[in-house]
């Protein structure tokens, strides 16, 4: 059975195949291969290094300061992981598997956010917002409360569809402990992780909206207006520097929106949950 994620028949992950759906045949191919090289460990790091993107005539070139570097052939689709040392296949599958996709799924003109997504009712609602926006966290809580997660950190659309990621969330350590699930992966890319097992979900759910995170001093959900929408979907977009299809881009902004606002305090992780879940019709 060929299996893979992000629209991607994904070769060279043996090990990994229990984070990864089934695929169609016919699917596009992404061929992944890691070398160990011990001098990416005296790369400039940080907790949350950002990535640099370099194009070539053939590919691409993501620098991850201490993680790594990524080399990505455009055709045939191959992308090479140059590690400092290299760790399981599982733990490989997030987040060094989503730099690649996402320039790859660029190539093909698929849409590609700096976002989650869960399904309510068998369509998905897109989560984004910045780094400390608490992303992983609502999603923690909503997988908690059996809503299904169609993607972690890296939401890859096409046709208005939200393609499978791989079946895991990663957590922080304080959101693993305040919800209670997650186990321990240690360091993969630039921080700790802990991480939570996903079910399965169809390899494409049509997108009904999206949802915004910001915080605030109460729980609120807010409307977001169809100009902000598309400025807002356009700030999470990974790779700016292959431009969005405009069309598409406004026929996701004419998707339904929302903003949910919470206080930074976990005691309010749960209010704001169910605010959101009411605001959807959940």
């Amino acid at each position: 059975m060929l299996r893979g994620a992000y629209g991607f028949v994904v070769e060279g992950l043996e090990g990994a195949e229990s984070l990864l759906v089934p695929v169609e045949p016919g699917w596009p191919i992404l061929a992944v291969r890691w070398v160990e090289d011990p001098d990416q460990a005296n790369a400039t790091s940080g907790a949350e290094a950002e990535s640099t993107v370099r194009f070539t005539p053939e590919g691409a070139f993501i620098d991850v300061g201490s993680s790594g570097v990524v080399e990505i052939q455009r055709d045939p689709a191959v992308a090479t992981f140059r590690l400092p040392a290299i760790p399981d296949r599982q733990a490989l599958v997030h987040p060094y598997l989503g730099w690649a996709a996402s320039i790859v799924a660029r190539w093909l003109g698929r849409e590609v956010f700096h976002a989650g997504a869960f399904v309510h009712d068998s369509k998905a609602w897109g989560v984004l917002g910045t780094r400390t926006a608490g992303k992983s966290s609502m999603l923690g809580w909503l997988h908690r409360e059996g809503f299904p997660i169609v993607a972690d950190d890296l939401l890859v659309l096409a046709d208005s569809s939200a393609l499978a990621g791989p079946r895991s969330l990663d957590l922080r350590d304080d959101a693993a402990e305040r919800l209670g699930v997650g186990k321990p992966v240690g360091r993969v890319g630039a921080r700790e992780r802990w991480r939570v097992e996903l079910a399965a979900v169809p390899w494409s759910v049509p997108v009904s909206g999206f949802v915004f995170l910001g915080w605030g001093d109460r729980v609120e959900v807010v409307g977001v207006t169809g100009r902000e929408r598309l400025t807002r979907l356009s700030v999470q977009l990974t790779i700016p520097e292959i431009p969005a299809d405009p069309q598409g881009l406004l026929d996701l902004a004419a998707l339904p929106a929302l903003e949910l606002r919470r206080p930074r305090d976990w005691r309010r992780l749960d209010e704001a949950g169910a605010a959101l879940l009411r605001a959807i019709g959940a």
